[in-house]
């Protein structure tokens, strides 16, 4: 028998199911008895931000065609729904619109983070590696971050 993806309800709550899931078992881990240890906080500092810069541009500089081809898709889509608001003549949704989209940027960078951790495990990195974001079991917690903004 075919595998189906089905309709987008019964998608969605089954996602949803998951991520609850997911959630509890992570509040009921962070700070407990179990884990014994809180976690230290650091003070940032200018090295830091050196650091992490210097490491974003090394990630830059290996995979250059699959990061602008990912840095392509999200300026692509934010012109796609201004151009979807002119025509459909609602200008003064625009500003909410483009501020909301704005907000969508860290689950936009979810890519990213995926090409810098194969990078640190030194697997090979290509643009589709971006994507297997969608096979991981924290999805359903990252489209409850993404519905929240």
């Amino acid at each position: 028998m075919a595998k189906t993806i089905g309709n987008p309800i019964t998608w969605m709550a089954r996602n949803a199911a998951s991520t609850s899931d997911h959630i509890s078992e992570s509040v009921g881990t962070v700070g407990s008895a179990e884990t014994q240890e809180m976690p230290q906080i650091r003070k940032l500092t200018q090295n830091d931000l050196r650091a992490a810069f210097r490491a974003g541009y090394a990630d830059f500089l290996a995979t250059r065609a699959d990061v602008v081809v990912i840095v392509a898709i999200y300026p692509f889509i934010g012109l796609v729904l201004v151009g979807l608001g002119l025509r459909m003549d609602m200008i003064p949704l625009l500003a909410p619109l483009v501020m909301g989209f704005a907000l969508m940027g860290p689950v936009a960078g979810i890519g990213f983070y995926e090409v810098s951790r194969r990078r640190e495990k030194g697997l090979a990195v290509n643009w589709l590696d971006a994507l297997s974001v969608f096979r991981s079991p924290s999805f359903g917690a990252i489209l409850a971050l993404s519905l929240y903004l």
